[in-house]
C-alpha cells in the first residue's frame, strides 16, 4: 500500500507543473468563500474553497482539488496511535520514499473547526523526477473509527504561501467522524 501511496505521490508532484485552472470544473464557494462539503471517503467531507476544482486523483489518493499549480490531497490510511505519529508515519514512509532531500517541521498539535484534534506541520523537499522544490504544509487527524486522515496541501516552491490561507480553511472545516 505505502508503494503505491509514494508511487501517486511520486506522479503527482511530476504533473504539478502543468496542473491549470480548469474552469468547468471550478467548484463554486459559498459567501464564506467555501463550497458545500465533498464527500472524498466515508465520514470524511471537505468544504472546497471558491475557484478550487475537485480532479480525478491518482490511485491511492481519496481525493484532490487543485488551484494552479497547488493541490490538496487527502490521503485516508490504516490509523495510528496519535495525530502526531501519523504525521510522521506519513513524512517517512511517504515523504522521505519519494524525496532526495527533505525538511520537515515537527508536528504541531491544532484543532479543525469541529474541534477535532490534528497534528500540522511543514515541509520543503526536492522529489526524484521533479524539477523544482516542493514546499507543502500536513494535516493529520484520526478518525473514530482507527482510520488516519493526511491533507498534504503542497505547491512549487513560493507558490504554496498565496493560496495557504484557502488549504487551511479547507482542511480545517472538513468533517472527519
Amino acid at each position: 500500500v505505502l508503494l503505491v501511496i509514494v508511487v501517486v505521490l511520486g506522479g503527482g508532484l511530476v504533473a504539478a507543473g502543468s496542473v491549470a485552472d480548469d474552469a468547468g470544473g471550478v467548484i463554486p464557494g459559498g459567501g464564506d468563500g467555501l463550497g458545500s462539503p465533498v464527500e472524498v471517503a466515508p465520514g470524511v467531507s471537505v468544504p472546497v474553497a471558491s475557484g478550487w476544482t475537485r480532479e480525478e486523483p491518482p490511485s491511492g489518493i481519496a481525493a484532490r482539488f487543485t488551484r494552479g499549480s497547488a493541490i490538496l490531497d487527502v490521503f485516508v490510511l490504516p490509523g495510528a496511535a496519535t495525530e502526531a505519529d501519523l504525521y510522521l508515519s506519513y513524512v517517512n514512509q511517504v515523504l522521505l520514499a519519494g524525496a532526495t532531500s527533505l525538511q520537515a517541521g515537527e508536528p504541531q498539535q491544532v484543532q479543525l473547526d469541529a474541534g477535532t484534534p490534528a497534528a500540522r506541520g511543514g515541509y520543503l523537499g526536492t522529489f526524484q523526477g521533479v524539477a523544482v522544490p516542493i514546499e507543502g504544509e500536513l494535516t493529520a487527524v484520526l478518525t473514530s473509527d482507527g482510520r488516519g486522515v493526511v491533507f498534504d496541501g503542497w505547491a512549487g516552491q513560493g507558490q504554496l504561501a498565496p493560496v495557504l490561507e484557502e488549504i487551511r480553511a479547507m482542511v480545517d472545516g472538513s468533517a472527519v467522524s
